[in-house]
């Protein structure tokens, strides 16, 4: 991103309340997280989850969108359980119930 451009961006968010900037943050870190977890392409990403169109695109990318689009992957939630369930030495029985292994 060009020093003009992060200078207008960051102009905008100074101009924000702070509960804007506090709800608009809580906004995105839900929406990255539910990229990684939902995986996609950057594109997809500012277009559908962000609700962006084309003309986003070159301010996003070199704010380091892509980056991030590209670089992480969280767990689904049935992945986080099956390794706190593997950690915690537990396993599912075959009518649902959780069981303590035995070692």
């Amino acid at each position: 991103m060009a020093d003009e451009e992060k200078k207008d961006v960051r102009d905008v968010w100074n101009e924000l309340t702070y509960d804007q900037r506090l709800a608009a943050t809580a906004v995105i870190f839900e929406t990255l997280c539910e990229h990684a977890r939902r995986d996609g392409t950057f594109r997809y990403l500012i277009y559908e989850r962000l609700g962006f169109g084309p003309d986003a695109y070159s301010l996003l990318l070199g704010a380091g969108g892509m980056d991030i689009s590209n670089e992480f992957k969280l767990p689904t939630r049935a992945e986080q359980f099956k390794q706190a369930m593997d950690y915690l030495g537990l396993k599912e029985g075959e009518n649902g119930e959780i069981i303590k292994e035995k070692k």
